[in-house]
């Protein structure tokens, strides 16, 4: 599995301490970043980076959309630092999208270093 450069989180998807989950681009493509931990320090290693084929794709950016609209910018790092918003706590949102519902996967592509994706 190969090291990727220029891989850019684009939402956060889950953060606990750290970001755990998202959306991310590389290589102008979509991608799903996902945290691989070190046990014993709890502190992430690297995300695994997984491309995504369009259709997991439409359903990745529609549920980010949703977000934005039902739950505030505050997640995307797309976005300047100072334009992220919490616009309300719509739980009508994880109504219709529950946290336990998992996301299209991707297929697995390479990895980036913990140090690439920081809280910004």
């Amino acid at each position: 599995m190969a090291e990727l450069l220029d891989v850019s989180l684009v939402w956060e998807t889950s953060y606990y301490d750290f970001v755990r989950e998202g959306l991310g681009s590389w290589d102008g493509r979509p991608v799903r970043l996902v945290v691989v931990i070190d046990r014993h320090q709890e502190e992430p290693v690297r995300y695994d980076v997984y491309t995504l084929d369009q259709d997991e794709a439409a359903v990745w950016d529609e549920r980010h959309r949703a977000f934005e609209k039902m739950v505030g910018t505050h997640c995307c790092r797309h976005l300047p630092r100072a334009e992220r918003k919490v616009m309300r706590g719509d739980l009508a949102y994880w109504e219709r999208y529950p946290a336990h519902e998992r996301l299209p996967g991707g297929k697995l592509a390479g990895w980036v270093g913990a140090e690439a994706i920081r809280p910004a």
